[in-house]
């Protein structure tokens, strides 16, 4: 399952192809969606949050877990319903975090 494109965009949107951030000394690593979180302004930030909000009120959104489920868990079951437990949705949004935010973008 794909993660829901608008709410990543809104991250990720001030990422820069072939950006990279230092990583362990000696290496580079590419650009993480956690890492082009951390780098938002306040306001940048806020805009995102708000666009959540918006997409829940307007109901183009049902639950927060629709951004980040990506079914690794078992947690769709066969009518394409996302049950989750909490630490299954932890386990995803940690996957969706440290995910690359070049290949999010895309």
């Amino acid at each position: 399952m794909a993660h829901n494109q608008a709410f990543t965009n809104g991250y990720t949107a001030g990422y820069t192809a072939g950006r990279r951030s230092a990583g362990a000394i000696g290496s580079l690593r590419e650009q993480t969606v956690a890492d082009g979180i951390r780098s938002k302004t306040d306001e940048e930030l806020a805009a995102t949050i708000h666009g959540l909000y918006s997409k829940l009120a307007e109901g183009t959104l049902n639950d927060l877990s629709d951004l980040f489920c990506d079914g690794k868990n078992n947690c769709i079951d066969k009518d394409g319903n996302i049950t989750c437990t909490p630490e299954m949705e932890k386990a995803c949004v940690l996957r969706w975090l440290r995910s690359s935010a070049k290949e999010v973008e895309q």
